[in-house]
């Protein structure tokens, strides 16, 4: 049962963040008898602030409605897309992770493809948290075409995390990836996807190539790019 309190709870660090992402303009700075804050600009909220109201929205995630989790991911579509900061976007990312609605997953697809590598991270972790045929496909096309090498990671770790066969599917490549770091992430993810453990990658490399069908390949995802929100 959602409360009032917890309501309003959840309404207002949502407000906060609105607030800050229009740049407080029109909020003069709270005086402390005795003490100023050193390199704080007047009408400005940090960044770390702006974080900490992200996180509590994630810690009200599990009690919010669902009226709340669509206000909250519809506010959050419309200050990413304001956003310029990587590290406030990653930090949206996973906030929208635990608001799961059609809004907040359109802005995951998005993510993907931010400019900023530490975003698309994000959301492959937030993806990995959605055991669904669109994560696993999402993922899978990460893992094959990112450029960068941490993101790739983050897919193939994040594909752990599901436990179908299309997962497995999806993990195939890295097997034979030319970074050892890469195949051994494969391995890995394979063994939490599975259940099993197999030792070496070549193993592994004949396991998936037994068990890919055509039924089990992950459905291509075509190209997504950044759209208005």
């Amino acid at each position: 049962m959602v409360t009032v309190a917890h309501r309003f709870s959840v309404l207002s660090v949502l407000g906060f963040i609105f607030v800050v992402g229009a740049g407080c303009a029109n909020l003069p700075p709270i005086p402390i008898l005795g003490w100023e804050e050193p390199d704080v600009v007047p009408g400005i909220v940090p960044p770390g602030e702006r974080m900490a109201a992200l996180h509590k929205l994630r810690q009200e995630a599990d009690r919010a409605s669902a009226e709340q989790k669509e206000q909250v991911a519809a506010g959050l579509a419309e200050q990413i897309v304001q956003e310029s900061d990587a590290a406030l976007r990653a930090e949206i990312v996973r906030t929208l992770a635990v608001y799961p609605t059609d809004q907040g997953k359109r802005i995951l697809r998005h993510a993907l493809e931010d400019v900023d590598p530490q975003v698309r991270m994000a959301a492959c972790e937030a993806w990995g948290k959605m055991s669904d045929p669109e994560a696993v496909a999402l993922l899978g096309e990460t893992l094959q075409t990112d450029t960068d090498t941490d993101v790739r990671l983050a897919a193939a770790k994040a594909l752990g995390r599901m436990r179908a066969p299309a997962a497995a599917a999806a993990l195939a490549p890295a097997l034979s990836d030319a970074d050892p770091a890469m195949q051994y992430r494969a391995t890995l993810s394979l063994r939490q996807v599975t259940g099993k453990n197999l030792g070496t990658v070549a193993a592994w490399r004949q396991y998936v190539q037994q068990a890919r069908t055509p039924e089990s390949r992950p459905s291509a995802v075509a190209d997504r790019p950044w759209g208005a929100y």
